[in-house]
């Protein structure tokens, strides 16, 4: 239900940012009305990694719309890579591997709207063919959307 979004996202941004060690972020407005506006199919589970993502990507002290995946800023539901293999971006690790995690879903989400396209996801990204194909690489993601 669309009021119960606001509580529920609320809720996990307080255990984002303990999970995360950044407290004291807030929503701002604007990320208030996008949240409300999306449909959220993914349900909690995906308001659940858009908020951490949104915790990780932000600096400062208020999370801005543009921390939020493309899905939710512009309301095209979708499942995200993280909804579909059932987890979220590891709580735990290292600050590089919980970066690298956030890494990983970002390419994976991108090469899945782009239908495994690596010249459109490398543009929407604002990466190289080249760069794209070494995360690829790095994240062992090469090859994926093949066959």
């Amino acid at each position: 239900r669309s009021a119960d979004v606001l509580p529920i996202a609320d809720m996990l941004l307080a255990q984002a940012c303990e999970a995360l060690a950044r407290p004291g972020l807030c929503f701002g407005p604007d990320v208030r009305a996008n949240l409300l506006a999306y449909p959220w199919p993914g349900n909690i589970r995906e308001l659940k990694n858009e908020v951490f993502r949104a915790v990780a990507l932000t600096e400062g002290g208020a999370v801005s719309p543009a921390a939020f995946s493309s899905r939710v800023l512009h309301g095209q539901p979708g499942i995200s890579a993280a909804a579909q293999t059932g987890g979220a971006v590891a709580q735990s690790g290292s600050l590089q591997e919980r970066l690298d995690a956030i890494e990983a879903v970002i390419l994976r989400e991108a090469l899945l709207r782009h239908r495994w396209n690596k010249t459109h996801a490398a543009r929407e990204l604002g990466l190289s063919r080249v760069g794209l194909r070494q995360k690829l690489a790095r994240f062992a993601l090469e090859g994926q959307g093949d066959g």
